[in-house]
């Protein structure tokens, strides 16, 4: 199976801006007869339907998008060959899991609905939501293309973070709409999770364990992980250590954190369990080569 990665972006749409983000506005060059019909996604993919229509299978999921119509999709996904019209016209990005996970961190709202991998949510734009989200991302096409500074990454990150909560405003708009579809009890219990843990990365909580989320949502550990499973494809505890892995990264970003700081806070017992867990997850890097990096 082939793996679609910042390399991979960088074959096909022939235009590399960075190590972390690329823009996207040409995937018809992922529909030749040299791609396989499966692909694994290696990064965070987000777009925006501008003309005709476009149908996906994600984890043997299908999801027809057509103008107006925003998709996000996680990392670790399986994409399948899709159907794409003829007169097709997508404008979006790409960007490595890291960098997408910092962007998410520093976005201060209920982002629980991108998480749920196997529960895609589509977005509909209006015309002029959708005016302002390709304004969006021009913007930042002329900023990924603009001469190093020291404020360019920065304001890259502010602008993706202001993108982020128009589609978040777009969302609510849908929701409150009466052709909306409340989340079955099992999505409910998986939503509640991800917020709690939401709540641990972006307010300094220490993470639970399994258990200790199972008693807060009063079901059973074996009943929690099985629903977690079915919904994310993953187990809770796995859940849970890559949320960990993607905050603690994040956090190693901040040098006025001392990497005792940053252990206490994601509920280590102390720094050299922390240390044994990041090498362990993290291909043996340590979080002092992390952050030197």
């Amino acid at each position: 199976m082939e793996k679609i990665n910042i390399a991979t972006i960088t074959e096909h749409c022939g235009i590399e801006y960075n190590n972390n983000i690329y823009i996207i506005d040409n995937l018809t060059a992922f529909y030749d007869d040299t791609i396989p019909n499966q692909m694994l996604i290696e990064g965070f993919v987000f777009g925006i339907v501008l003309q005709g229509s476009v149908r996906i299978i994600i984890d043997n999921v299908e999801y027809t998008l057509e103008k107006g119509d925003i998709f996000a999709c996680n990392p670790h996904n399986i994409l399948e060959r899709s159907m794409v019209s003829m007169d097709l016209k997508v404008l979006g990005f790409f960007a490595t899991p890291d960098y997408a996970a910092r962007l998410l961190h520093n976005i201060h709202i209920d982002w629980s609905f991108i998480m749920i991998a196997k529960t895609h949510e589509i977005i509909h734009a209006q015309d002029d939501e959708l005016e302002r989200l390709v304004s969006y991302i021009e913007l930042l096409r002329k900023k990924l293309n603009a001469t190093m500074s020291n404020g360019k990454e920065e304001s890259i990150s502010l602008l993706i973070q202001s993108m982020g909560l128009e589609i978040f405003d777009i969302r609510e708009r849908q929701q409150q709409q009466p052709h909306h579809t409340d989340f079955s009890p099992a999505e409910n219990l998986v939503q509640r999770f991800l917020l709690m843990l939401a709540e641990s990365s972006q307010h300094g909580k220490p993470y639970l364990n399994v258990n200790g989320y199972a008693e807060r949502l009063n079901v059973s550990a074996k009943y929690f992980s099985a629903v977690c499973k079915k919904i994310l494809g993953k187990t809770a505890s796995e859940v849970i250590k890559e949320d960990i892995i993607n905050t603690a990264t994040v956090l190693l970003h901040d040098n006025s954190l001392s990497i005792k700081q940053i252990s206490d806070r994601l509920g280590f017992a102390n720094q050299s369990h922390f240390g044994t867990f990041f090498r362990r997850h993290m291909g043996g890097k340590s979080p002092q080569q992390v952050r030197k990096s």
